[in-house]
């Protein structure tokens, strides 16, 4: 994700040193661009200031995303408000958890709805797309139910993390999808053999929030 902060230099100088101490505590899961040029700032409107956070385009679907949003506050008073906005900003409705986007993910202390597949963008976008979409479908479903965020992961990456599902990868290629949830701890896994779709993954998402289903294992604290 990309942060872009616009500041008028006159009147918005500590909303800079909060940009700025925000980029320093966050400069690992974002990238960060400020601008103070005044005609820059006037030609898009800002009087003041913006913040501005980009999510990542290759995560963006024009149905079911817009790619940046702007911070609606006057100022950057509310430090810790803000990181939480920028967090909950910075990914899409479905997004790609890897090693560089985890902590994004993590930050934001929801239910995470996970999908475990084979992944490759490059050679293989349409197989990628063809789970993503539906899970996309499910969050749109699901966007008023606590508040649950969904990504795509690549199974081979996630070897140890499944091993708390009660899966292993040769489960994941054998079955070519696991879905899973993690919630403050706890791993709920989706049963075997259940066609995966996008109703499939609401009446599971729906029933682990409703406490019907029971975690597989629980991570100590």
């Amino acid at each position: 994700p990309v942060v872009g902060g616009f500041f008028d230099p006159s009147v918005a100088v500590s909303d800079a040193t909060i940009f700025q101490q925000i980029a320093e505590e966050n400069q690992f899961n974002f990238k960060f661009a400020y601008v103070i040029d005044q005609d820059m700032l006037e030609a898009r409107n800002y009087d003041r200031m913006a913040l501005l956070c980009y999510k990542p385009q290759a995560d963006v679907h024009a149905k079911y995303d817009k790619p940046r949003a702007r911070y609606p506050g006057r100022e950057l008073s509310d430090l810790a408000g803000v990181q939480y906005w920028l967090y909950r900003n910075a990914i899409a409705t479905v997004g790609f958890r890897s090693w560089n986007s985890a902590a994004i993910y993590e930050e934001l202390d929801r239910p995470l709805v996970l999908l475990y597949t084979k992944v490759d963008r490059k050679k293989n976008k349409k197989q990628y797309e063809y789970y993503a979409n539906r899970l996309r479908k499910a969050a749109k479903q699901l966007k008023n139910k606590d508040s649950a965020i969904f990504a795509v992961a690549h199974v081979d990456h996630y070897s140890d993390e499944l091993e708390r599902f009660k899966r292993t990868s040769d489960d994941a290629k054998e079955q070519k999808a696991l879905l899973g949830i993690r919630d403050e701890g706890r791993f709920f896994a989706q049963a075997g053999g259940v066609k995966f779709s996008g109703e499939s993954v609401t009446s599971f998402v729906i029933a682990v929030l409703d406490g019907k289903i029971s975690p597989v294992s629980i991570q100590e604290a």
